[in-house]
């Protein structure tokens, strides 16, 4: 039995490798170190997207407190309660609701807002081309 063995492997061709197989190996240990570089991108934008998630909930409050502390809420509540006498004045009452209107909490917000946004669309890509490339090497 042990000649049978040794005739069958004597037998068998040898397995010569493609001449592109070390460019492929190349290029897929680049692609393996894009997509580790990528994985660790992802675990930085979350903890920046839990950041600053956490910042605009602070700066929506502070918009909130803000529009209670400089009148603008109860002027704007004229609209619903007296709204022949804002038609009557409309421009004063224009001029009233935009003075009151805290501008620099408003710009905190939206930027936070924008940033949250922009991590947020930078997760999305890196996901994206994680799942991508999985799909490819399965």
């Amino acid at each position: 039995m042990e000649n049978e063995y040794k005739k069958l492997f004597n037998n068998l061709n040898e397995a010569i490798p493609s001449n592109d197989l070390f460019e492929k190996i190349v290029i897929r240990i680049g692609k393996e170190e894009k997509l580790q570089i990528v994985k660790k991108r992802i675990i930085l934008f979350s903890l920046f997207l839990v950041a600053s998630s956490l910042g605009l909930i602070y700066s929506f409050l502070a918009v909130q407190d803000a529009l209670v502390s400089s009148g603008f809420a109860q002027f704007f509540s004229l609209i619903f309660s007296d709204f022949g006498i804002v038609a009557a004045y409309w421009q004063n009452f224009a001029f009233t609701l935009l003075e009151s209107l805290p501008v620099f909490a408003l710009v905190v917000s939206l930027s936070m807002l924008s940033l949250v946004l922009g991590i947020f669309n930078f997760l999305l890509k890196d996901i994206r081309f994680v799942n991508s490339n999985k799909l490819i090497y399965k």
